[in-house]
């Protein structure tokens, strides 16, 4: 078990829908901007459940907060080359549906109309010194798939991280979701980003900013 009992991912004193000072419901953005109170970490955390292998995995698990331990119904493990192969179009990782276009933030589950494998992470201070962001990056991302490009944008607090697998790509922007990339910063805005659809010589598909 991560946690006795599954409780909110973020550090809150409301219980996470509703602001207990005014009565008005918390949106999206507000809980975005708190520091998630749990990460999964995989080597640690990964073992057998009650689900089969063609089962989803557990979102709970991602977030680093199932309480249902070796009795959950869902997969506590990484999703590998034999889970992209099995994955649908029409759903994630996690067997949640996926839709026809993106949210207008481009947050949420993602679209069936591409296999989007590259995520957008904003309000990170890229600038500070004695900091290098793509180590740090590469080893926290890296945790949760192999990745196949790190783009650092110096000056504009943001990055993209491209993974080899979709399923890789779903299950970090779970995991790596209201995470700080170093401690004292706030927590990232983690976005699926765009892709484009004219790859280079190489054949390969490049992160647009």
């Amino acid at each position: 078990k991560q946690l006795s009992s599954i409780g909110p991912k973020v550090h809150d004193t409301s219980s996470g829908t509703v602001d207990p000072w005014y009565g008005k419901r918390i949106s999206r953005e507000d809980k975005e901007k708190k520091i998630s109170s749990t990460r999964c970490k995989p080597k640690l955390d990964s073992g057998s459940t009650l689900a089969s292998a063609n089962d989803p995995f557990c979102v709970y698990f991602a977030q680093g907060r199932c309480s249902a331990g070796h009795e959950c119904r869902y997969q506590h493990r990484l999703p590998n080359e034999d889970d992209e192969r099995k994955l649908s179009a029409s759903m994630d990782i996690f067997g949640r549906e996926r839709h026809g276009t993106d949210r207008n933030d481009m947050g949420g589950v993602g679209t069936f109309s591409r296999e989007n494998r590259s995520l957008y992470c904003g309000r990170i201070p890229t600038d500070r010194d004695g900091r290098d962001v793509e180590q740090a990056v590469r080893s926290q991302f890296g945790d949760f798939g192999q990745l196949e490009a790190v783009k650092v944008l110096k000056g504009r607090n943001c990055l993209f991280v491209k993974y080899k697998l979709r399923a890789s790509a779903e299950f970090a922007r779970e995991a790596m979701m209201c995470q700080a990339l170093f401690a004292g910063d706030g927590p990232m805005n983690l976005r699926w980003a765009t892709e484009d659809p004219n790859p280079g010589d190489d054949g390969t598909t490049h992160i647009l900013t």
